[in-house]
Parts: C-alpha cells; sequence; structure tokens
C-alpha cells in the first residue's frame, strides 16, 4: 500500500515538474523573442494598355476607389475605330458574297436535277423507239416473206420498209437526245462542283474576314482600359495627352482588403516563430495596438543582417514572415512602419 502511494507521489510530481519545464521554456522563448520592425503591405494590381495610343482621357485620381470593371482610361480610338468599320464592312461584304454563292449553287442543283430528269426522259424513249424500230423490223420481214409468196403486192411492202425507215431515223434522233441530255447532265454536274468549290472558298474569307473583325474589335476594345480589380488608386503613371507605350503600367491600385504585414526575422529566432503563432501590433508613433496572426513564413532566406568578419563565423540571415492583422477600419495603410512582438 505504501509502495502504491508513493508511486501515485512520484509521477504527479514528475507531472508538475514537466508543466513548470514547459511553462518556463515558453517564458523564456517569449522573454528572449524581441520586437520586430514591419512594414504593411497589400495587393497591388497594376492597370495597362497592351497597344500603345495617346491617353484622352483619366477617370480618377490617386486616392480614388474604384470597382473592377470600372472604366479608368481611354486612349484615342479613331484609328482602331476605323479599322473595326473597315473589317465588319469586309466581313458583310465576305458574307453577302457566301449568301450569292448558295443561291447560285441551289440554281445549279436545280438545273441538275431538271438534266438528271431530261436524260431520263430521253433514255426512255430511245427504249420505246428501240422496241417499234424492233417491231417494225419483224413486220416487213414478215410481208417479205409474203410477198414473195405472193400474197401481197409490192406496195404493201414498200410500205413497211418505209415504215421501217422510219423507225430507224427515229432511233437515231433519240440516241441522238440522249447523249444531248447526257451532255447537259455533265454539264449541270460540272456547275454544281464549282459552285460546292466556291462555297468552301467564299467560307474560307468569311472566316478570315471574322478573324480580323476579332482582332480590329480587340484593339478598339484595348483602347478603353479597365480596373483589373477593386481596391484604391494609389499612382498616376501618366496624364492626359501622354503617349503610352504597350504593356505599360498607367496606374496602380492598391486592395486594402488585402493587407498583411511583413517582418525580416532573424533566422535565430526563426525556431520559436509557427504558423498561426498570434502578435501584438503597434503602429509606430502611436499607443493603438492591433493583434494578429502568422500566416506565412519564407521557406528560404532573404538576406544576412551580420556578414563574417572573421573565419569561422558564420552570416546572420533572415527570413520573411507575413501576418494577418485584425483593422476591420482600415487604419494601417501600405507603407506604414509598425512594431511586432510575436507571443
Amino acid at each position: 500500500m505504501k509502495r502504491k502511494r508513493l508511486l501515485l507521489i512520484l509521477i504527479v510530481a514528475s507531472a508538475l515538474l514537466g508543466s513548470a519545464v514547459i511553462i518556463m521554456l515558453k517564458a523564456a522563448r517569449q522573454e528572449g523573442m524581441p520586437e520586430f520592425s514591419g512594414t504593411v503591405e497589400a495587393l497591388e494590381i497594376n492597370a495597362g494598355s497592351r497597344i500603345p495610343g495617346k491617353i484622352e482621357r483619366i477617370t480618377v485620381r490617386e486616392g480614388d476607389s474604384v470597382k473592377r470593371g470600372d472604366v479608368l482610361v481611354r486612349l484615342e480610338n479613331k484609328e482602331a475605330a476605323s479599322g473595326l468599320q473597315r473589317a465588319e464592312a469586309a466581313l458583310e461584304a465576305a458574307g453577302n458574297t457566301l449568301k450569292e454563292g448558295y443561291a447560285r449553287l441551289e440554281t445549279a442543283r436545280k438545273r441538275y436535277v431538271t438534266a438528271e430528269k431530261e436524260a431520263a426522259v430521253s433514255r426512255a424513249e430511245y427504249e420505246k423507239v428501240k422496241i417499234a424500230l424492233e417491231e417494225a423490223r419483224r413486220e416487213m420481214k414478215r410481208i417479205q416473206g409474203l410477198y414473195e409468196k405472193g400474197f401481197v403486192s409490192e406496195q404493201e411492202l414498200d410500205m413497211k420498209r418505209t415504215a421501217y425507215r422510219g423507225a430507224k431515223a427515229s432511233l437515231d434522233a433519240a440516241a441522238a437526245g440522249v447523249a444531248l441530255a447526257g451532255a447537259k447532265l455533265e454539264v449541270a454536274a460540272s456547275e454544281v462542283k464549282a459552285a460546292e468549290r466556291r462555297i468552301s472558298t467564299l467560307k474560307s474569307r468569311v472566316r478570315e474576314a471574322a478573324a480580323v473583325v476579332s482582332l480590329r474589335r480587340a484593339e478598339y476594345e484595348d483602347t478603353v482600359i479597365t480596373a483589373p480589380g477593386s481596391g484604391v488608386v494609389v499612382y498616376r503613371a501618366f496624364e492626359e495627352g501622354e503617349a503610352v507605350p504597350p504593356y505599360t503600367a498607367l496606374l496602380t491600385i492598391v486592395d486594402m482588403r488585402d493587407r498583411w504585414i511583413r517582418i525580416d526575422v532573424e533566422e535565430t529566432y526563426l525556431p520559436g516563430i509557427m504558423p498561426g503563432a498570434p502578435a501584438e501590433i503597434k503602429a509606430a508613433g502611436t499607443d493603438r495596438t492591433f493583434s494578429g496572426r502568422v500566416f506565412s513564413i519564407a521557406r528560404e532566406a532573404e538576406f544576412a543582417t551580420q556578414r563574417d568578419v572573421t573565419r569561422g563565423r558564420q552570416d546572420i540571415k533572415t527570413f520573411a514572415v507575413k501576418l494577418r492583422v485584425d483593422d476591420p477600419g482600415g487604419i494601417l495603410k501600405p507603407g506604414m512602419t509598425v512594431r511586432v512582438r510575436i507571443q
């Protein structure tokens, strides 16, 4: 029984000793953590032009609040507007020509259908006349046999011979009609193919014209520069009347909703800082304090605060640490200096 009590006392004593050590280490770490100097930073967005031009109007000033999509700058667009109009006119003309091409194709197809019907009629007529010729030949042969036996007169035989020659002439005419109808059908087929090839060419021209319109419209739309995001205009790089080169930032917008504090921490203090660690932030020159939390620690060092001037001593490097700050009133402005104490 005494042994159990002694064991219980030892367990409790060990737990209390461990807690005391943790508290002491934490207090020592906090006491050893200095107050860091930091800078308020925010997300910066540049609004620029993708084409060269002359500024016709700037609709905002430094300090103005803007929303995503608001018009900020207008460039002179006479040339761009003229180019767009010409491209749209060319597209309309290409479309009208394509419509005419479809109309011609439809006409060619109708002609082909007509020629096909005529060819069918000609072939049917030829077969009909061919049968009639065969009947005339058999009748003439039959009458000739009767004539040779003296049963019919020579006049009747001559009549059958004349009928046969007439049927043969009709067959020759029907054959010529078949040939003519076939030639017309071939011509109609070639016209259809030519019209189809023309449609293909005209479609390509319409696509090319549409691509030019898209390009010219993009150039025209590029003369109107809108805000790529919401925020406050903090810098105007150009004024009205000035010429701007392509891909140049004209205005800088800061998103005040996306602010953070950046401090540069020497590597000797970095092990005591973890993501999520709370911090007390004080604006320089005031007693106003804000709460914040660490949300980002750089993976690589940036620069050294102390250089090795004696052999055997390493440089002391710094790491960028970022903190979110609780400042719904927007008191802390980008660029302000603050003092940070990580707890």
